[in-house]
């Protein structure tokens, strides 16, 4: 049994190792074969590329004859009527050359200015997103970068200063807006930061020039008005203020919040009738309302 069992296993691998050299002899074979294709397209072409040698070396000697013939037989004309012969003009070739450099030198300067603004838009767009999520740190190193590719660049000067604003670095966003009026006509929105700025600085005769030049800029916007008179309040200027807010109300019939303010710098100017007439305008949008009610009920007990 044990011999049986022998004698098959030899078998066996007598098979595997007929199977090895045959796989080994189909491999060979197959190098050898692809060998002897490449070894004959090498010399194939190396034929042609002999042949085409050849061809061009009969060529050229079978011209260069006909050529010292033709160089020989060709006449040599006399020249005549110098005078008369037209000249180039060297000058006129030296203008085209030079206008032609400069069209280029145009060409290119305008694609890089392109390249540029298309550069400084990217930026800018990225910065805006960056605001919307309040990360004005992350906004200003993109506005940075955009003004070191144009430090006159209009939409760039005014969102680096509304950035320091945000981060309540005054001075720096007036030293922006200043250079955006420099290179730029005057905006109700850059008035207005630029107000804005003055206003934290103390600097209070500009902020109210300034907020006024934004009143004049957009006279229909309701917000103007509130702003200067925002102002005038901390001013504790309340006459002015609430000219300031009967204006704004003109424009936001429905803001009971500018007719509270009204009323409340009527009072304090001792305008005791005008304010009574703002008080009850606020009970017609808002009749419960408890502040207005116990103001109206304190000016009664004045007599109004």
């Amino acid at each position: 049994m044990f011999s049986l069992f022998i004698a098959s296993l030899n078998f066996y691998y007598s098979l595997i190792t007929i199977s090895i050299i045959g796989m080994v002899y189909i491999i060979i074979r197959n190098v050898y074969l692809s060998y002897k294709q490449e070894r004959e397209n090498i010399k194939q072409a190396l034929q042609k590329t002999q042949a085409s040698l050849s061809l061009t070396k009969n060529f050229s000697c079978y011209t260069k004859p006909n050529e010292t013939k033709s160089k020989k037989s060709t006449p040599i004309k006399p020249t005549q009527n110098k005078k008369n012969t037209p000249i180039t003009n060297k000058k006129s070739n030296k203008n085209d050359t030079s206008a032609a450099a400069s069209t280029t030198k145009k060409t290119k300067e305008s694609v890089e200015h392109l390249n540029r603004l298309a550069e400084i838009s990217r930026l800018t767009k990225r910065a805006e997103v960056l605001i919307a999520q309040k990360q004005y740190k992350e906004a200003k190193k993109f506005m940075i970068q955009a003004l070191s590719y144009d430090e006159t660049h209009k939409k760039s000067l005014e969102t680096i200063a509304q950035i320091y604003l945000s981060l309540e670095q005054y001075s720096k966003a007036i030293f922006f807006l200043d250079n955006f009026f420099k290179y730029h006509k005057e905006t109700a929105s850059t008035c207005n930061n630029y107000a804005l700025a003055h206003f934290y600085t103390k600097d209070f005769p500009t902020t109210i020039s300034y907020y006024s030049k934004a009143i004049a800029l957009e006279p229909d916007n309701a917000v103007r008005y509130e702003n200067l008179g925002k102002v005038f309040l901390a001013l504790e200027n309340y006459e002015d203020a609430s000219k300031c807010y009967i204006e704004a109300s003109k424009l936001d019939a429905k803001n009971i919040e500018y007719h509270k303010i009204i009323a409340t710098c009527l009072k304090k100017s001792t305008k005791y009738e005008e304010a009574k007439h703002w008080y009850e305008k606020i009970l017609e949008f808002s009749p419960y309302d408890k502040e207005t009610l116990n103001a109206l009920e304190n000016l009664k007990k004045l007599g109004f």
